[in-house]
């Protein structure tokens, strides 16, 4: 009863208290991001940028890396920097949302919250963990095989370079997501095992479609490897529905 007056309480809250206490968590969290970014650009950038640039210095070592504009050497740096920031900072960001959302919840969906977040927060760290170690070096892997010859000379933009693990990380980090996803839709009732099994070959498909969509230019290989990692993901929100 304590915690059902509780809420009754908060949701007295008028309109305008509730976008106070919103601009607070806005606020708060953009300094965590300022803060960690500050950091991060001020002592660690140099670091930072050699684990960008590592896979591919370890298996094409001839490489260089150019800067055909003024100023993409900064952006890059800042690119980095701040998709790391927005990265560590994400647990205060998260905190001063739930400490802005959760009373207006009920005990039981702060308890469902409660174990989704760390599930959310595993399978995005997955996702960027699969692109850095697994299909960013097997697409250089393919480079090397099939199209580096020894009397060319190699060199990538920085720039891209730096936009193509960023936004491969951030896909696959989304694309992870995907049997959690299905779980919850299994959860709610909007959809069951033998509903999802039956649309396995669309689901399939439109992964490979995807995967097609969502990879810049014509880099074919990692076009199969997210359909096929969508593939596999989408068996795996199959299996975990049936278990759980």
């Amino acid at each position: 009863m304590a915690d059902e007056s509780g809420d009754l309480d908060e949701r007295r809250m008028t309109f305008g208290e509730h976008l106070e206490e919103l601009r607070k968590v806005i606020v708060r969290s953009i300094v965590a991001v300022v803060v960690i970014f500050a950091v991060c650009f001020t002592f660690f950038r140099d670091q930072l940028m050699n684990l960008v640039t590592v896979p591919v210095k370890g298996i094409l070592p001839d490489v260089k890396f150019i800067v055909p504009a003024p100023f993409d050497e900064i952006f890059a740096y800042f690119k980095v920097c701040l998709a790391v920031s927005v990265f560590f900072s994400a647990p205060v960001v998260f905190i001063l949302l739930w400490s802005f959302i959760s009373p207006g919840l009920r005990k039981n969906e702060r308890k469902y919250v409660h174990r989704i977040l760390p599930l959310v927060f595993v399978l995005f760290v997955l996702g960027v963990l699969f692109n850095y170690f697994i299909l960013v070096p097997g697409m250089l892997k393919v480079i090397a095989q099939f199209g580096h010859r020894p009397d060319f000379v190699t060199m990538y933009s920085v720039k891209e370079w730096v936009d193509f693990i960023l936004w491969f990380s951030l896909i696959l980090g989304a694309v992870f997501q995907l049997p959690l996803v299905m779980l919850l839709l299994q959860k709610i009732g909007i959809a069951n095992t033998e509903e999802l099994r039956a649309y396995r070959k669309y689901a399939i498909l439109g992964g490979f479609i995807l995967g097609a969509l969502i990879t810049p230019g014509d880099v074919i290989f990692t076009e199969i490897v997210i359909g096929a990692v969508i593939a596999l993901l989408y068996e795996a929100g199959i299996w975990l529905g049936k278990i759980l």
